[in-house]
């Protein structure tokens, strides 16, 4: 089911009674008001409808289970004046210490790095290729060198 706004999700109810309750004129009536191509399917209406029945209401309820807090700014500050105290440490030893399990930990390690600077890496490849000229024109200058002092011995040698 996409995700209906709940201004979407009412309409789907009043228009859903004002159509005696057929979901195909309802689908009808939707894309007339909110002139879309598309509109909710049969098990969307159905299901929006039965929520308004049951609930009095059209908004999702809070959902069950454990919820998903491990990536707050309180365990990010953590992780990070962690990093500053031990940087040495591993993963695993940094989610044994501060209670965090590793793919979380990963997670925010990921969250805290800086963004690399686009013109660092073209900086570093092009001072690499201006110091290798540089070594192949010394290379090149002590050839010339031998050569010119090979040539001396031989003229000195006749």
């Amino acid at each position: 089911m996409d995700k209906y706004s709940i201004e979407q999700r009412m309409q789907v109810v009043k228009l859903f009674y004002q159509n005696q309750g057929s979901i195909v004129w309802t689908q009808r009536a939707y894309r007339r008001h909110f002139h879309v191509r598309d509109s909710p399917s049969h098990n969307t209406i159905r299901n929006i409808v039965r929520r308004f029945e049951n609930q009095g209401a059209v908004i999702d309820l809070p959902r069950t289970g454990r919820p998903r807090n491990v990536i707050t700014d309180e365990n990010r500050e953590r992780v990070r004046e962690s990093v500053e105290q031990h940087p040495e440490a591993s993963i695993r030893q940094r989610a044994t210490q501060l209670g965090i399990c590793r793919s979380s930990l990963h997670n925010i390690l990921h969250s805290l790095k800086p963004i690399p600077d686009k013109e660092t890496p073209i900086m570093a490849r092009g001072q690499q290729k201006i110091q290798s000229q540089q070594k192949k024109a010394q290379k090149m200058e002590k050839l010339k060198k031998s050569a010119s002092h090979n040539q001396k011995e031989a003229a000195a040698a006749t």
